[in-house]
């Protein structure tokens, strides 16, 4: 079982782990790094299939974006997957202007995703 994050909460849902961050944006500095520290001990400790839900993120840098393919082939490099789901108009498009929506899964609601994993 993993220990405490500080920038994520977990869910479980149907045996997928649904995680939403503790802050609205996503940018260099702290938040940034600790959430890497998180992300990458929850990949080692936990893995599997993930739900990234986005629903109360209202920015994301660069850096941030860095962070989330990251994520995402750490995971699939251990045979889990990510799904993203909740993301608001700008943020989706922020994802939109470099095509990441086409690398990344993205789903308009939590049950969305957690179907797609399941027929996954």
């Amino acid at each position: 079982m993993p220990g405490y994050y500080q920038t994520i909460l977990r869910e479980v849902r149907d045996g997928v782990s649904i995680l939403r961050l503790k802050e609205g944006t996503i940018r260099e500095g702290s938040f940034l790094e600790q959430a890497h520290e998180d992300l990458q001990e929850f990949a080692e400790k936990v893995g599997g299939k993930v739900i990234l839900d986005f629903s109360n993120l209202e920015f994301i840098s660069s850096a941030g974006i860095s962070l989330i393919l990251w994520f995402s082939e750490l995971l699939r490099s251990q045979g889990g997957q990510l799904k993203i789901c909740e993301a608001s108009p700008d943020v989706l498009d922020i994802f939109k202007v470099g095509k990441l929506d086409t690398v990344l899964p993205f789903h308009d609601t939590t049950d969305e995703a957690l179907a797609a994993l399941k027929d996954a």
